[in-house]
């Protein structure tokens, strides 16, 4: 059949069935690069959350050593501290939601849960130790509350809640890194 054909038409259909295999191998390159960025946003995303979650879980940290550091020593600055501290987490627990409902709704409720433990910790224990601290006859009380513990379970429960949210963080960005291979 080729023999045939004259050389000219042998050259458009080489030149037809190279053009085939380049079309074809370019759409088959251009979807995977499709793929590769959206998995690349979606690590992206993880990160961005993964961050916000370490920065949130540092301020409790820190809130909470001001708190000892006043129960300690007595001195109102720390208490200002812890105090604008938990008042800073308060209003990026708002922002956090937000970020979680767009990036990670599956997360949210753990999320919420570790919320509750904050505010449990907060009410329970900063609030109640600070105000129990003004008044010179229920400062020894304010100190025994520390003693008993169940404050630094509160906090390191939060962090557990937190460590447990950014493990399902971590397994969704090792998914998208692999897929973008």
């Amino acid at each position: 059949m080729l023999k045939n054909l004259s050389v000219s038409a042998k050259g458009f259909i080489a030149f037809g069935i190279l053009a085939a295999i380049a079309i074809a191998s370019s759409t088959f390159i251009y979807n995977r690069s499709l793929v590769a960025h959206s998995q690349v946003s979606e690590a992206s995303t993880v990160n961005k959350v993964v961050s916000a979650i370490d920065l949130f879980g540092a301020d409790l940290s820190s809130a909470n050593l001001y708190l000892k550091t006043f129960l300690l020593t007595g001195n109102r600055d720390y208490a200002a501290s812890s105090q604008d501290v938990v008042a800073k987490m308060t209003t990026d627990k708002a922002a956090l939601e937000a970020l979680f409902t767009e990036a990670a709704p599956a997360e949210l409720p753990k999320l919420k849960e570790a919320f509750s433990t904050l505010d449990t910790w907060k009410t329970n224990f900063a609030d109640r130790q600070i105000l129990l601290m003004r008044d010179p006859v229920t400062v020894e009380l304010a100190r025994a509350i520390e003693v008993t513990g169940e404050g630094e379970a509160l906090a390191s429960a939060f962090q557990a809640q937190l460590g447990d949210v950014k493990a399902a963080m971590a397994i969704r960005a090792a998914a998208a890194t692999e897929n973008q291979n």
